[in-house]
């Protein structure tokens, strides 16, 4: 599959297994401050958190026929919400993707 073969060639121009990407799970145990605990193992701050806009409050304003309405679209994340991440910058970094 392409997926397969993008993956074999990443793997295989990374000189340092550190410097490659990981999925990795984690849940949310502090809204405010963000803190997301990894595999029972640790807890990222919120100095270590990259997120995406899909994990952070966004709200839009649309107007039809002259009429105008605001509706959130994204809700910012929650303590007990699992999400998917990504460790980066050899774990110095941790990417928000998604809930899940």
């Amino acid at each position: 599959m392409a997926g397969e073969r993008l993956a074999r060639r990443i793997k295989n121009q990374a000189t340092n297994p550190n410097e490659l990407s990981d999925l990795i799970y984690g849940v949310v145990t502090s809204a405010s401050p963000l803190k997301i605990q990894v595999d029972s193992r640790f807890e990222v701050s919120s100095e270590h958190l990259i997120l995406s806009s899909m994990v952070q409050r966004k709200t839009v304003t649309i107007t039809i026929d002259g009429k105008s309405g605001t509706g959130v679209v994204f809700e910012a994340l929650k303590t007990g919400e699992r999400v998917k991440m990504l460790r980066v910058s050899s774990g110095q970094k941790y990417y928000v993707l998604e809930r899940g």
